[in-house]
């Protein structure tokens, strides 16, 4: 017998409802159909989940999570041999995995991780024989998500928690800060909180740390990543930043070149974003696409995935490696410091001559940004020896050219849009 096509909608609005941080009971996606509950509830029951694999992407109905992927390193700072991302919330605490059932569900409720009551969560839990069946259900009626039950059934319950923010899932991991997706409890809205990696806090890192939440502060702009509040958990500090939905432009490059006029004018809006950061005096430093989020819009969230990019909105993040132009940042960098990602590195900034970098090696990761979007060349090296072949060499002419020509493409196709008119 045919699903009834209805089933195939509920399931679509539960997977954007978890993914969104917006959990959903199946209860209430049926509250218009109840007739459909039973049937519901056997498309989810059938998925197969390992909690223990951490994972943190949203379940999606009849579907295997898998290992998550290895965490891709920044410029030439490698995660592999700093202290794993959990030290930053956990650090030297003793974990304890839930003895029963009964106490998986006193734990949710003493951290009042959903708004469903203590008596409901114990008399749920009578149902279950153990704690990974008790967990499977709470993420298939939206309470938890995969990543909460994840912590808990590892005995991580104090991760969960960041002052007066509950965390959702990972979001990514760098060389020095690990993003989460939060629910700020006080306000209830979904924000991005951003924590240093590792346990132990060195000086440089905090000074770093602190460099980047004052760089995005001072920076108010519609097409740069906002900062809500900057704070401190347990000794360790973190800030909050406005979430974006909808993903880097590195995922919308879609491996295949994006037309012309769409990429010089989504360059326009990042170049004039970036424009704003440099009269205000920072530096970024690490512009590429990973650190570009698009929020979608209505437009472009109802368009194909071919025309998102032209309908989304960029949102430049990742100030962590910023540089103020007015003073310098003790203990920020050291001459001959090579940071950030070699690609769209200018060749000062690949030499490590720190005191020579300013808004033009901005503008050179831009022509770089530009080159990718247009041809899906990812690393320049596609056309001579390489932007860099090793640490602190120079790039060729060749290649120093092409980035050239990217960079003065975006204003003589504004300049040329704006003279025949924007219908045209």
């Amino acid at each position: 017998m045919a699903s009834d096509p209805r089933i195939d909608d509920l399931i679509r609005q539960w997977r954007e409802r978890q993914a969104q941080g917006q959990p959903v009971s199946l209860d209430a996606l049926c509250a218009a159909c109840p007739e459909l509950l039973s049937e519901l509830r056997k498309r989810c029951s059938g998925e197969t989940v390992d909690y223990l694999q951490g994972n943190s992407t949203p379940i999606i109905p009849g579907a295997t999570i898998s290992a998550p992927p290895p965490v891709v390193s920044s410029g030439f700072t490698t995660v592999d041999s700093l202290p794993s991302a959990a030290a930053s919330l956990a650090g030297s605490q003793p974990r304890t995995a839930p003895a029963s059932v009964a106490q998986l569900a006193d734990w949710i409720a003493a951290q009042n991780l959903t708004t469903v009551s203590h008596d409901e969560l114990r008399l749920l839990a009578t149902s279950f024989p153990e704690q990974r069946a008790f967990g499977k259900e709470m993420v298939v009626r939206g309470w938890l998500t995969p990543f909460q039950i994840n912590r808990l059934l590892q005995g991580r319950r104090s991760e969960l928690i960041v002052g007066n923010y509950v965390l959702l899932e990972k979001l990514g991991e760098g060389g020095m800060g690990v993003v989460y997706k939060a629910r700020q409890r006080d306000l209830k809205r979904i924000v991005a909180i951003k924590m240093i990696l590792g346990g132990a806090v060195g000086s440089s890192q905090m000074a770093r740390f602190r460099l980047e939440a004052e760089a995005v502060a001072r920076l108010q702009h519609p097409h740069i990543v906002q900062i809500f509040e900057v704070n401190s958990h347990e000794g360790k500090p973190f800030f909050s930043l406005e979430f974006v939905e909808g993903g880097t432009l590195k995922e919308m490059l879609e491996h295949k070149p994006q037309p012309a006029r769409t990429c010089a004018l989504l360059l326009e809006t990042i170049a004039r974003a970036m424009h704003a950061a440099h009269q205000n005096g920072i530096l970024h430093r690490d512009l590429k696409p990973a650190n570009i989020l698009m929020q979608l819009t209505s437009t472009s969230a109802a368009s194909g995935s071919s025309s998102k990019l032209g309908t989304a909105v960029p949102k430049i993040a990742d100030f962590g490696l910023a540089k103020k132009l007015d003073a310098e940042a003790s203990g920020q960098t050291h001459s001959g410091a090579v940071m950030g990602t070699p690609s769209y590195m200018a060749p000062e900034q690949a030499a490590g001559r720190v005191n020579e970098l300013g808004p033009a090696a901005d503008v050179y990761a831009l022509g770089a940004i530009l080159f990718e979007a247009l041809t899906l060349a990812r690393r320049p090296t596609a056309i001579g020896n390489g932007i860099i072949s090793s640490a602190g060499s120079r790039p060729t002419s060749s290649c120093m050219m092409t980035m050239f020509r990217a960079s003065l493409f975006v204003p003589k196709a504004v300049t040329l849009r704006r003279a025949r008119g924007s219908g045209t």
